[in-house]
C-alpha cells in the first residue's frame, strides 16, 4: 500500500472486533500506516448486545477514540431498498468527506456481514479509496467469530509503538483482536475493479460529453487500443497528439552518479555532477546476484501478482537506499529542490566495465526500478534514469531535422529462433505510427524480403534515416561478443557482431537513435562493457540506445511506440520520450493483472542533454556534428 499521509480506517462492525482491531495493527506495524482515526460502521440493532460489546470493545483498546455511525438495520435478501441505499451511501459519505479534508482512506470489508463488506467495496471503487483491504482468518478464529470482554480482560496488554492514536493497547497475542500477530491470519490488498467512473465523469456522460469521457478513459487504457477500429484509434491519437503539442518544453539538470568497484568488493558511489555540488561514500553490495537476477525476469511478465510487485518495490526502495546514501542522499534531495515545475533531474549512471554485484555484473542489474520510497523514479519524466558508458569519444551535436522525422524498422525472424518474434510487433509500429505519418511528422519504412545486413545498408545509403528501430533477438557468443540475429538472403539464421553492426550504422551521418527491441539487447556478459549488444553500439559511435531486458508483449509495445515516438517527432527530449512510454505502459496494466513491463527499457546515452533532433519545419535537414 503506497500511503505516506495520515489515513483514516473505515470498515464495517459485526459482533468481531478484530475484524476491525487485526487490519489497525497490521496497518500501523507491518505497513507503517499512520493511522489516526478509526470510522466503523454498523446496523442499529438495540437487540444485538454482542454487536454493542464489540464497539465497547474497541472503544476500551483505543481510548474511546472509535467513531461509529449506526445505521438501519439491513436484510441481505432485497438490494434495492432504501435502508440499503442509505448503507451505501453512508460508506460513501465517509469517504468523500476524508478525502475533501485531506485523509488517505483505507477501506476494509472484514466486519459485519457480507452486505456490508460488498457496500464498502463498492463505495470504495466509487469513490476514490486509497486502499482496500480484508483480513483473513484461520477457519477456528472464523468460526467462534468474536472475543467478549471477560476473555479480553484475562490477556495480558501492550502499548503499540509508533505514531498513532494515543494509548492505544492490543491483548498480547490474542488471536481475536490481533490474529496477524497470533499466526492466525494475513491482510490482503484487494484490487479495485475501477471502470474510472467517477460521479464528475457520470455528469459528463448525463450531459452529453460522451466523446471526451472515452477519451480519459482510453488514456487511463490504452491497451484497449489494440482492438478499435481504425478510424477509432486514429480520432484518439489525433487529441493525444494535440495534447502533446501544449505540452512546454521539458528541461534537464543532470545529477551524475559514478560507481567503482574496490579491491574489497564493496563500492565508491562519486557525485561527479550535480547542482548541489559533489560527493562521495564507500557502500557495501545490498543485495546477491541471483536475488537481482530473478527479479529481472519477472519483468518480463504481462502480469504479477500483488505480491511480486511488492517485492520488485521492495528490491527498488533497498537498491536506491543503498546507492544513495550519507552525504550523497544530502546532495541529491538539494539538487530535486533546486529544480522547478518545468524542470527535471536526470539521474545519469556511470558503471564500471569490471564491477559485479554478488555475481551480477553491474550493467545487469535492472536499475530502472530504483524507488525512492515515494514512487518508482523512472516512472516520472521529471527523474529519468539514464546509463552512460564511458567512452572518451567527442559526442555529435544535435542533428537538425525538418520533419518527416524517418523511423527504419526490421523484423528478423529466422526458421528455428528460439522464441519466435511476431509480425504483429512490426504491424503495431506502423499502426502506432500511421497518425503521425499523415500528419507529416514521421515516415516509417520497412524493407521487404528478408532482413538482412545488406538490406539495413542498403537503406542507410540510400536516404537520410533518423532510428533504426530493430525487432528480433540479441544474445553474446564468446568469440563475437554481443550479437544481433538477422537473415541471409535465404531467410536463414545468420548472427552479425554487435561491432559489426555498429560499423554499419555509424556510417550514416544522420542516423541518432538505434531502438532494439531484442530479448536479451540490453544485458551485458561479466568482463567487458562493449561486449552487450547495446554498448557495442554505443562504442561504435551511436548517440543513444534504447534496449529492453527482456521480451514485450504486444500491447504494450503499441503503445510505447506511439508515446515514444509521439514525442520525439514533437522535439521532446529522448530521455522525457521514454518517460512518456513507461507511463503508459504502467497505464496499460491493471490491478488485477499489474505490470512491470514499463521497466525493460534502458536508456543508453552520450548525449548530454538528451535532444537528439532539432526539429523545425521548414528548416534544412543537416548531418552537423563530429563523431
Amino acid at each position: 500500500m503506497e500511503i505516506d499521509k495520515q489515513a483514516v480506517l473505515i470498515s464495517p462492525l459485526g459482533l468481531s472486533p478484530g475484524a476491525v482491531s487485526g487490519v489497525f495493527f497490521e496497518l500501523k506495524l507491518a505497513y507503517y500506516i499512520d493511522v489516526q482515526r478509526i470510522v466503523t460502521i454498523g446496523p442499529d440493532d438495540q437487540e444485538n448486545e454482542p454487536l454493542r460489546e464489540s464497539l465497547s470493545i474497541l472503544n476500551d483498546i483505543f481510548r474511546g477514540r472509535v467513531e461509529h455511525r449506526w445505521l438501519p438495520l439491513v436484510g441481505i435478501d432485497d438490494l434495492s431498498t432504501d435502508a440499503e441505499y442509505r448503507v451505501f451511501q453512508t460508506f460513501a459519505d465517509e469517504i468523500r468527506q476524508a478525502k475533501e479534508e485531506g485523509w488517505e482512506v483505507v477501506v476494509a470489508v472484514t466486519g459485519g456481514r457480507s452486505g456490508l463488506g460488498a457496500m464498502a467495496a463498492m463505495a470504495a471503487q466509487f469513490y476514490g479509496a486509497d486502499a482496500l483491504c480484508h483480513l483473513h482468518v484461520s477457519s477456528d478464529i472464523e468460526e467462534k467469530g468474536r472475543v467478549t470482554s471477560r476473555e479480553m480482560d484475562a490477556i495480558t496488554q501492550r502499548e503499540i509503538p509508533g505514531p498513532g492514536v494515543p494509548g492505544n493497547k492490543v491483548h498480547k497475542r490474542n488471536p481475536y483482536l490481533d490474529p496477524i500477530r497470533a499466526g492466525k491470519g494475513r491482510l490482503v490488498e484487494l484490487p479495485f475493479v475501477r471502470l474510472d467512473i467517477t460521479p464528475q465523469e457520470l455528469t459528463r456522460i448525463a450531459r452529453g460529453e460522451v466523446t471526451a469521457f472515452i477519451y480519459d478513459y482510453l488514456r487511463q487504457h490504452p491497451q484497449v487500443l489494440i482492438d478499435l477500429p481504425q478510424d477509432l484509434r486514429h480520432q484518439f491519437w489525433t487529441a493525444r497528439l494535440a495534447e502533446k503539442r501544449q505540452t512546454p518544453p521539458r528541461e534537464y539538470k543532470e545529477f551524475a552518479l559514478h560507481v567503482v568497484q574496490k579491491p574489497d568488493g564493496n563500492f565508491q558511489v562519486e557525485v561527479t555532477t550535480s547542482p548541489a555540488g559533489e560527493a562521495c561514500e564507500d557502500i557495501s553490495p545490498p543485495f546477491l546476484g541471483s536475488e537481482l537476477r530473478d527479479l529481472r525476469d519477472q519483468l518480463s511478465l504481462q502480469s504479477l501478482n500483488h505480491k511480486s510487485i511488492t517485492a520488485i518495490r521492495e528490491r527498488g526502495k533497498h537498491l536506491f537506499d543503498s546507492l544513495v546514501t550519507a552525504s550523497i542522499k544530502s546532495r541529491f534531495l538539494t539538487a530535486w529542490g533546486s529544480i522547478d515545475k518545468k524542470e527535471g533531474l536526470r539521474l545519469r549512471l556511470r558503471l564500471p566495465s569490471n564491477g559485479d554485484l554478488g555475481g551480477l555484473p553491474l550493467r545487469q542489474v535492472t536499475w530502472e526500478i530504483l524507488h525512492d520510497r515515494r514512487e518508482f523514479l523512472a516512472l516520472s519524466w521529471r527523474m529519468p534514469i539514464v546509463r552512460h558508458p564511458e567512452i572518451p569519444e567527442q559526442i555529435l551535436e544535435t542533428l537538425a531535422v525538418t520533419p518527416p522525422l524517418r523511423i527504419l524498422a526490421m523484423r528478423a525472424n529466422p526458421p528455428g529462433s528460439t522464441a519466435p518474434v511476431e509480425k504483429a510487433h512490426i504491424d503495431q509500429l506502423c499502426a502506432g505510427l500511421r497518425l503521425l505519418e499523415k500528419e507529416g511528422l514521421a515516415e516509417l519504412v520497412v524493407p521487404e524480403g528478408p532482413a538482412t545486413l545488406d538490406t539495413l545498408r542498403k537503406h542507410l545509403r540510400s536516404q537520410e534515416i533518423h532510428v533504426f528501430h530493430f525487432v528480433g533477438h540479441g544474445g553474446f557468443d564468446s568469440n563475437l561478443g554481443g550479437k544481433l540475429l538477422f537473415e541471409n538472403n535465404d531467410g536463414q539464421k545468420h548472427w552479425v557482431s554487435a561491432r559489426q553492426v555498429a560499423q554499419t550504422l555509424c556510417d550514416a551521418p544522420t542516423l541518432r537513435l538505434v531502438v532494439l527491441n531484442a530479448c536479451h539487447g540490453a544485458q551485458t556478459p561479466h568482463g567487458d562493457p562493449f561486449v552487450g549488444v547495446a554498448e557495442s553500439l554505443m562504442e561504435g559511435g551511436l548517440q543513444a540506445i534504447i534496449a529492453h531486458q527482456g521480451p514485450i508483449s504486444i500491447q504494450a509495445a503499441l503503445v510505447l511506440t506511439y508515446e515514444f515516438y509521439a514525442s520525439l517527432a514533437l522535439g521532446f527530449p529522448i530521455e522525457a520520450c521514454l518517460a512518456e512510454a513507461r507511463k503508459a505502459i504502467n497505464g496499460k496494466g491493471d490491478f488485477f493483472e499489474p505490470t512491470m513491463e514499463w521497466a525493460l527499457p534502458v536508456l543508453f546515452m552520450r548525449s548530454r542533454d538528451g535532444q537528439l533532433f532539432d526539429i523545425t519545419p521548414g528548416r534544412a535537414t543537416s548531418a552537423g556534428g563530429k563523431r
